[in-house]
């Protein structure tokens, strides 16, 4: 195939037949992630993206490589280009797939990895090096310059039409006020000033603290995302006619829900009934969704706190009528990045994501500390930015602040969060101010199941089956419960805990007031208060596996059991 007014093994022509190889290699590097145990990745959006970055790579490197190199070392550097490209999903599968558990810099991961460059390194040199292959691509040049063309027209027709759109929302104009829902991630309790802690962790929910209502011993419904998460949206069940974000819209209410937590992506359940999903980082992400390529941009930015609440707080400006705004931020979040508050650099390793059974010195603990309370003081500052914004918005509102769960920073060997019930993992802020809130502090036990039943009475919508107080201005019974899900559920009744293990039949008393940090099991000593505390305490539903593409986020995130 010859193409018209172009020379033969022109600049032009070389620029293309680059892109056409590089096109290929995408294309290859994409197939090689679904061989190896990413299905997901097999999607057409996704081969467009590697269709066109692996052509791009390669039609300019060679370009630029040609204007200062001779020709053969032109094409040796663009191909080492596309090794690296190659390289770079095949490190991924090593250390994610072949050895999951494997630090990157142990000598069983760097031997791998030393492998396959080597192998890289020596087809990339052949290929350069190689008379046949450079009189084939003489020959056939034309041909697959034509085919650059033709695949470059095809992806990029492929991503026009794929391009995640934001969806349009038909205003509503039902009556009440403005209701947010505002989620700290991983924020533990004692980690707050207006709880007793020392630090400036939370400067502005501590000077919201004596204007609103403040409960003391607030609990999470789980010690991870989901399950808390279900307890107050309500797509745990609890609420027969919907989710609130449903029952809301029935009301007259635009819904929206901000957030980069994976579990909260666009289609998942908890999202379901929501208006709007939307992100910190741009909507092209949904393209790499489940590929090697969408997890290395997610693990080099997986969003700001910062960014989201902007996003929020314009989107907000621009309602009419009566909104719901869920905004779950993440800057508390492992990885632990944000520098500590002090500005004080801790001896011994840098640890991003801590985990139970890691070998973990005093100082590099106390670094880990220091950059999580810096992250609870960046999530704080926008919290604060947002009320302010809200307080602008023409009409009333409610708020609640709360944490999903808190974290566990070395108690008992523990770190993370999601593997017990442990009281730093379910001791939570948990605070609520504007119109119809009575200030004060509460020092009755309540629970994350109240949120659903306060939302939908300050947006005057009777929920009989809603379990709990109205937090606006009731105290409770002080009876809590909650789990982790499948095996696990604990139920909270004035000053003792109960735990109880569903596979295993057995149950933990603890008393909250004389053993706070739960060392102590008195069950023994109480067994006719471990029947009545038992009684009708069943075991939390566990949510399905996450979606494909969720995963790159989580493992982003330290989940690394993904």
């Amino acid at each position: 195939m010859k193409l018209a007014g172009w020379a033969k093994d022109s600049a032009v022509e070389r620029t293309l037949v680059a892109y056409a190889v590089g096109s290929l290699v995408g294309a290859v590097a994409l197939g090689l992630e679904v061989a190896l145990g990413r299905p997901a990745a097999g999607n057409v959006g996704a081969f467009c993206v590697y269709s066109v970055v692996g052509g791009l790579v390669a039609a300019v490197t060679r370009t630029v490589f040609a204007v200062i190199l001779p020709a053969p070392n032109a094409r040796a550097a663009a191909l080492a280009t596309l090794g690296a490209f190659a390289l770079l999903h095949l490190l991924c599968f090593v250390n994610v797939r072949i050895l999951p558990g494997e630090p990157y810099w142990s000598i069983r991961s760097l031997a791998l990895d030393a492998g396959l460059a080597a192998g890289l390194l020596v087809a990339v040199a052949a290929s350069a090096r190689s008379a046949k292959l450079q009189q084939a691509r003489v020959r056939l040049g034309q041909a697959l310059a034509a085919a650059g063309v033709g695949t470059f027209a095809i992806a990029a027709g492929g991503l026009f039409t794929l391009w995640p759109k934001d969806c349009s929302v038909t205003p509503r104009n039902g009556r009440g006020p403005n209701l947010l829902l505002v989620v700290v991630d991983s924020v533990r309790r004692d980690k707050a000033g207006l709880h007793g802690h020392p630090g400036p962790t939370t400067p502005a929910l501590d000077a919201l603290a004596p204007g609103a209502r403040v409960y003391d011993v607030a609990f999470a419904a789980s010690s991870w995302t989901v399950p808390s998460v279900a307890a107050m949206v309500g797509s745990n069940g609890a609420q027969r006619d919907g989710m609130v974000s449903e029952r809301l819209t029935k009301a007259g209410y635009t819904t929206a829900c901000f957030t980069d937590n994976p579990h909260l992506a666009v289609g998942a359940d908890l999202t379901k009934g929501f208006d709007v999903v939307r992100r910190s980082v741009g909507r092209w992400r949904r393209l790499l969704r489940g590929t090697a390529l969408g997890e290395v941009v997610e693990r080099l930015d997986s969003g700001t706190d910062r960014r989201l609440a902007d996003r929020a707080i314009v989107w907000a400006t621009e309602q009419s009528g009566p909104l719901f705004l869920y905004l779950h931020l993440m800057d508390s979040h492992t990885p632990y990045r944000h520098p500590p508050i002090d500005g004080r650099r801790r001896g011994g390793r840098r640890i991003e994501f801590p985990m139970p059974g890691m070998t973990i010195s005093p100082e590099e603990a106390e670094d880990i500390v220091a950059r999580y309370e810096g992250g609870i003081r960046s999530t704080d500052r926008e919290v604060g930015r947002l009320l302010a914004a809200a307080a602008e918005w023409g009409r009333p509102f409610v708020a609640i602040i709360t944490a999903d769960h808190g974290e566990s920073l070395g108690e008992s060997g523990r770190w993370f969060h999601g593997q017990t019930l442990a009281p730093e993992l379910l001791a939570v802020p948990l605070l609520v101010l504007g119109q119809g809130v009575k200030p004060g502090r509460v020092a009755t036990p309540v629970g994350h199941t109240a949120i659903p039943r306060t939302l939908l009475a300050a947006a005057g919508i009777t929920c009989p089956e809603c379990s709990g107080p109205d937090l606006r201005l009731e105290e409770g019974n002080g009876v809590v419960e909650g789990g982790l899900p499948p095996d696990l559920s604990y139920r909270v009744a004035g000053r003792f805990k109960l735990i109880v293990n569903h596979h295993s039949g057995a149950r933990s008393l603890f008393n909250l007031m004389k053993d706070p940090a739960e060392r102590r099991d008195v069950s023994a000593a109480h067994p006719s208060l471990v029947e009545a505390l038992a009684a009708g305490l069943g075991s939390v539903g566990f949510p399905g596996p996450p979606p494909a593409e969720q995963l790159e986020r989580l493992r982003s995130l330290g989940y690394a059991g993904f």
